[in-house]
């Protein structure tokens, strides 16, 4: 199980989990892109990933084709 918290800037500590800082929204999302193709998850999991989050990364990534 991977446990991480992707943010911009920086946050406190997180028992058990890896907090990845970026600079940039860009630098944040080529890091997430990277991490699920090198764990190939059959889950992914968290706080209001359904209703925030994903609709989110699924927006970010489509302005980025454009």
């Amino acid at each position: 199980m991977v446990r991480n918290v992707m943010t911009l800037k920086s946050c406190s500590p997180i028992v058990g989990a890896s907090v990845m800082s970026f600079d940039s929204e860009r630098e944040a999302l080529l890091a997430w892109r990277d991490l699920v193709r090198e764990v190939d998850p059959d889950v992914i999991i968290g706080y209001n990933i359904c209703k925030f989050d994903l609709p989110y990364l699924i927006e970010a990534i489509c302005h980025q084709r454009e």
